[in-house]
């Protein structure tokens, strides 16, 4: 018991350090997020699961991210407040993670928490 409460009191003080932004800010300049932990809310879409790994596309608008998860990949049409660490191409292609050439090429959020509907 005093383990699960050591951990979820870890797990709120990190929620706690994600800054809050939108997937503009994130898409519109990805360099100035890299290796920092956001929290980012939008529609999922394209979900997937690649070779035990679960991979989805959060949308707001006409901005896109792919997010990798280990949780289970939520089904379409669900609004998520997603929170984790931003990296781009360069920081992934070094990641033993199977995934789609046009992941490769972009920014991914590599998952930490997400919710449901914010």
């Amino acid at each position: 018991m005093a383990k699960r409460i050591a951990v979820l009191w870890l797990v709120l003080i990190c929620s706690a350090c994600a800054t809050h932004v939108t997937l503009d800010q994130v898409m519109t300049d990805p360099g100035r997020y890299r290796g920092t932990t956001v929290a980012l809310t939008g529609t999922v879409d394209r979900p997937m699961a690649v070779a035990g790994y679960g991979i989805y596309r959060l949308s707001d608008g006409d901005q896109h991210l792919w997010v990798k998860t280990t949780k289970g990949v939520p089904q379409a049409g669900t609004v998520a407040r997603v929170t984790g660490q931003i990296y781009d191409a360069y920081d992934v292609r070094g990641l033993p993670l199977p995934m789609p050439d046009d992941l490769r090429k972009g920014v991914i959020l590599l998952e930490s928490s997400r919710t449901g509907p914010p």
